[in-house]
């Protein structure tokens, strides 16, 4: 089978696009599997790493208001249909699979007109779908949805697989895990993570926080701070005034399922990829959705919150003063944290990558 699938430019598309094209090549060891990325995309080299080849579109984000930039986004776009029908002669793929986002949208009109037409197969990886999802789904054969609850808005189209994840993130020990980063098997784990691309406001929010804390507690403490690639020498830096003796600061970590797996408690932003991780290993977490991601942080962080599986914090009303006595209570309280780990693991999906093969062979038959 040859199959081409198409992402957007961040951490979250391209996780869950090269955790199940790994997964589907130890499957079936003759599957060709393809790429197609926008041109500005953040996280090629992962999938370089694993061995995929891939196609680059010229195609960006629409700008928000009209103007010049709007004559150039239509440009790249035409630009984008081309290639994009050029892409599809060379290859003659069996399947796509989008994983959505503005970049997917020449390719599955280019898939659609082309005859015979090419099974399409949406992924939509929050609770409440994206626009170009939701204007294209008609196109598709069928939705692969991560919340049941999402179902609704492709009714028969949607089948419910959850998030693709790391095939061995379910194998790794949290013992494992910790010797594998160098911490101490005795101290209380707090990973801070703000997405592929990190968080300036997590990053800044945090630093003061762990000023507030009490030195006997910060003992007990042991901090993996993913700061992103742009902060990583700033935040540091900064750690070095806050007394904060066992800490681990990334700009990114690959090995993501070792972070998770030694956590002990999670501060995090709300993207799709990062809960289904955190529900699958059943990890109890503090939410600050991103405030700019047309809501889809928000919605996702609300349905771990109403499982009573994590705490939510808007943004806009966090200060330092606040967020250290949250942290802090919640920190003493283990009878609480170990009823949100109870929670948050009834709601994790630990086979979505064979849900999504399945799903793939009901398509392509």
């Amino acid at each position: 089978m040859n199959i081409l699938m198409v992402c957007g430019r961040t951490g979250g598309h391209i996780k869950n696009a090269v955790n199940l094209a790994k997964y589907l090549k130890e499957r079936e060891k003759n599957i060709v599997i393809q790429f197609i990325l926008p041109v500005d995309v953040d996280l090629g080299g992962i999938i370089e790493k694993e061995g995929f080849s891939y196609f680059l579109l010229p195609i960006k984000a629409p700008p928000v208001r009209f103007g010049v930039g709007y004559i150039i986004f239509i440009t790249k776009l035409l630009i984008s249909f081309v290639k994009s029908v050029i892409i599809l002669e060379r290859t003659k793929p069996d399947l796509i699979i989008s994983f959505g986002s503005y970049s997917c949208f020449p390719i599955v009109i280019a898939a659609s007109i082309r005859l015979p037409k090419i099974p399409l197969i949406f992924h939509e990886q929050n609770v409440i779908p994206g626009k170009t999802n939701l204007f294209l789904s008609r196109l598709a054969d069928r939705v692969a949805v991560a919340f049941e609850e999402t179902g609704r808005y492709f009714k028969r189209k949607a089948y419910y697989t959850g998030n693709p994840l790391e095939s061995n993130i379910f194998d790794l020990s949290k013992e494992e895990a910790i010797k594998s980063l160098e911490l101490d098997q005795e101290k209380f784990t707090i990973l801070i993570t703000g997405g592929s691309q990190g968080s300036d406001f997590l990053n800044n929010l945090m630093i003061e926080v762990f000023k507030k804390i009490p030195n006997s507690i910060k003992e007990d403490l042991q901090v993996i701070h993913l700061a992103g690639r742009r902060h990583l020498a700033s935040v540091k830096s900064r750690y070095q005034d806050v007394n904060v003796k066992n800490v681990k600061v990334f700009g990114f970590l690959e090995e993501m399922e070792e972070a998770l797996k030694c956590s002990d408690l999670i501060i995090s932003r709300a993207g799709a990829m990062t809960l289904a991780e955190i529900t699958a290993l059943g990890k109890p977490a503090i939410l600050i959705p991103y405030p700019y991601a047309r809501g889809h942080q928000r919605e996702n962080a609300e349905y771990l919150s109403n499982k009573n599986a994590a705490l939510v914090f808007n943004q806009k009303d966090l200060n330092p003063d606040i967020f250290s006595k949250s942290l802090l209570d919640l920190i003493k309280n283990k009878r609480r944290l170990t009823e949100m780990a109870i929670s948050s693991r009834r709601l994790g999906v630990f086979d979505s990558n064979e849900r999504f093969y399945n799903l793939i062979h009901e398509v392509v038959r």
